[in-house]
């Protein structure tokens, strides 16, 4: 096996505590230990140092005074500049698909339909529109945008209580998707990017909403 590097030590690091954070098991305000985190990963500080710097660019963790890194809170502040940058990558990569794939296409319907079952829970419906998201865009070859859109996904994940939250308007978001997959089938990705994009900004006053309700 080769011998890790510092580099390459620091973005696995990173990896995992990113993952920790989206998924919960790091929650708001945990205040993320070093010499526990290089312990558990096996590292040196340096490079957990680096990973954690890399969290506090991409806006997960933040490093108070006297206290080190901490998890950030949800903030809707967040999610209003978030989502209309993932909803314009998302229509740049429709944009770039030059003969959308009609088995894609079938994939996203079914995606839907199930989606819109009542047995689900919040935090299965969550992923399962994750999924739908991640396949509209699958066919695009650009990988630096597919990279960049990943990371905003993830990053979103953290703030938009997804795993509690389900789909605040499962009929509304369902149809949404819809119409998203006929525009795609009538080739016309002009259109079907137009409407992700409006979906996505929708999608930020949804989730404030389903915020404020529970408040």
């Amino acid at each position: 096996m080769a011998e890790l590097t510092r580099e390459t030590a620091s973005t696995a690091v990173r990896v995992q505590i990113r993952s920790l954070i989206t998924s919960g098991k790091f929650a708001a305000g945990d205040r993320l230990d070093e010499a526990r985190l290089a312990k558990t990963f096996g590292v040196s500080r340096t490079p957990l140092r680096e990973a954690l710097a890399s969290l506090e660019r991409d806006g997960l963790v933040e490093r108070q005074p006297y206290k080190g890194c901490t998890v950030v809170d949800i903030d809707e502040k967040k999610l209003a500049q978030i989502y209309p940058v993932i909803g314009t990558l998302e229509g740049l990569a429709l944009r770039t698909i030059k003969n959308y794939p009609a088995s894609m296409i079938a994939k996203l319907e079914k995606l839907n339909l199930q989606m819109a079952s009542k047995t689900l829970t919040p935090r299965n419906r969550y992923k399962l529109d994750r999924k739908w998201h991640e396949t509209l865009v699958s066919p695009c070859t650009n990988s630096f945008l597919i990279d960049e859109l990943q990371r905003l996904l993830s990053l979103s994940a953290r703030f938009d209580a997804g795993k509690e939250r389900g789909l605040a308007k499962v009929e509304r978001s369902t149809r949404q998707h819809a119409v998203i997959a006929q525009a795609l089938l009538d080739a016309d990705p002009i259109h079907a990017a137009k409407l992700i994009e409006d979906h996505r900004a929708e999608g930020v006053e949804i989730i404030a909403e389903w915020r404020r309700a529970r408040l």
